[in-house]
Formats: structure tokens, sequence, C-alpha cells
């Protein structure tokens, strides 16, 4: 059975775990959907979870922001070769520093499977106060083939 744990938001239930702006969650063990803010509350609490970081298979940003981007690097410093989902739109600067950081850097305009269950949905038109800011999903279907 597929599953998402999530393993950074801007609340906690539970005092084992720290919080900050930005999301992240781990998809079926192996995928993760964005990294928060805070590399250091991100992977404090993939320690509390016992997440290795090298089981992580892909990383998919779903803006590039900082609330979602700013685990990535560190993560690409203990991970290197990871793929990195993102859009083109997210710019020059963005795809410079995953490859700067080692990183396997996968932009999408469209639909693309990331294996038979989980994809992304490729670049979504999106702004953020005014200005542009593309985005993407990730979609998990247990029966996808």
């Amino acid at each position: 059975m597929m599953h998402a744990v999530i393993l950074y938001d801007n609340q906690s239930s539970n005092d084992r775990f720290q919080s900050g702006w930005g999301f992240s969650c781990l998809v079926d063990g192996r995928i993760l959907f964005d990294t928060g803010e805070a590399p250091e509350s991100l992977f404090h609490n993939m320690a509390q979870l016992g997440v290795d970081p090298l089981d992580i298979e892909a990383v998919v940003i779903s803006h590039n922001h900082w609330d979602h981007t700013g685990g990535l690097w560190e993560l690409l410093k203990k991970c290197p070769g990871l793929p990195v989902y993102a859009c083109p739109g997210f710019g020059e600067e963005f795809g410079n520093n995953v490859l700067k950081f080692k990183g396997n850097l996968v932009e999408s305009l469209t639909f693309r499977k990331i294996d038979s269950r989980i994809a992304v949905t490729g670049e979504i038109p999106g702004q953020y106060k005014g200005e542009s800011m593309p985005e993407q999903a990730l979609t998990i279907n247990p029966n996808m083939d």
C-alpha cells in the first residue's frame, strides 16, 4: 500500500518534531515532495521517523519558493546525483543550483511519470505577489500503469 508521511509543516502535533514555514512529505518511502524552509528541521524530523536520506530516490519541487526548497541543497550534498523534478519556469538560477549541488535536474512542461504510480503534472502557470511563479503538482495513483 502506498502512503505519504508529512516530514515538515507549519505546525506539529507532537513535540518530537520541529515545524517551520513550508511543507515536505515522503511518498511511498522514497519520493520526497518539497523540502520545507529549514534543512535542520527537515533532517531532524526525518531522523525522528527513521527516514534515511540515502533511501530517497527522487525529489519533486512544487514551486521555486524558499519555504519549499530550503532543505534541497543540504539534501543534494548528502545524496549527489538525486533526480530533482522541477519546471523549466523555475529559472536558470534554480537549475544552476541543482547542478552546482550535483543533482540531476529533470524539467517537465507536461505530465511525466516518475514510475508506474507516481507522476508530476508538469508546469502549471501560477503567480505570487503579482509575479509569475510556475508550479507543479505530484500525482499518486496506486492503480496507474
